[in-house]
């Protein structure tokens, strides 16, 4: 499993104390009676570009794929061990969703295409 959270923009802001504070609903209306409309709209068009992302729960994924480098970075050769189960099962649904290992892996290398055992991966 690869959990992101750490690295999510809500968990790095509130790390670094950056998050900004939610204005009060009945603050943003005394401040809006005294504003005309277009102050109103402008001030509401800089607030959405400044709007933060939803804060989203979802970092964690499931492993579907590795590629694999031997050699130098002026030459060398190219494979991959790819998840052949990958989308196919549901984290909600299923309580193992993550547990890659378990799942049928194949090597492709070149035309040559075969069974792969993910205990292999180092």
């Amino acid at each position: 499993m690869l959990d992101l959270k750490p690295y999510s923009f809500h968990e790095v802001m509130r790390k670094e104390n950056r998050l900004k504070e939610q204005q009060d609903e009945d603050e943003v209306i005394v401040d809006e009676m005294k504003m005309t409309e277009e102050e109103i709209e402008k001030k509401r068009e800089a607030e959405d570009e400044a709007r933060e992302p939803e804060c989203d729960d979802c970092f964690e994924y499931k492993l579907v794929g590795v590629n694999v480098h031997s050699g130098t970075a002026n030459a060398g050769h190219y494979w991959s061990y790819i998840n052949t189960n990958r989308g196919t099962d549901d984290k909600n649904g299923e309580a193992n969703w993550i547990h890659t290992e378990a799942d049928p892996w194949m090597e492709f290398n070149d035309s040559r295409v075969s069974d792969w055992e993910f205990k292999e991966l180092r």
